[in-house]
């Protein structure tokens, strides 16, 4: 995703919600790369450039009313192919880890030798 300009690596379990959260973003006019397969290669200047692993089918798939074709609900301008990553997002159910308190943690995650910023949110289970 990129929101606001910043490249945004959502990850997770399956069925965490990134899918949920991508659709979310897409609705206040962020863009999408992908829903699932992102490629993720180092650059010359030493960033992370994430572009989709085949070319972007324009759909998410949500559990809960199936395939949301991006293209024909969203403006086209929205799907770009491809943006570094500045944030990495990761969400992690509150029943697998129990924080002191609901609020997302912030730590550093090492890609491919790059060091980037990673936050954590804790969701409640679904």
């Amino acid at each position: 995703m990129e929101i606001f300009d910043t490249g945004v690596l959502i990850i997770g379990k399956p069925k965490i919600g990134k899918s949920e959260l991508a659709l979310e973003l897409l609705t206040h006019g962020h863009k999408i790369i992908g829903d699932d397969a992102i490629e993720i290669s180092p650059t010359i200047n030493r960033q992370l450039l994430a572009k989709p692993a085949a070319p972007i089918n324009q759909k998410i798939h949500l559990r809960s009313i199936g395939m949301i074709d991006v293209k024909s609900h969203f403006n086209e301008q929205q799907i770009i192919g491809a943006t570094k990553i500045d944030l990495v997002i990761n969400i992690k159910d509150t029943q697998a880890h129990q924080p002191t308190a609901i609020k997302p943690q912030i730590k550093t995650i090492n890609k491919l030798g790059i060091t980037i910023p990673e936050w954590t949110l804790f969701t409640p289970s679904c």
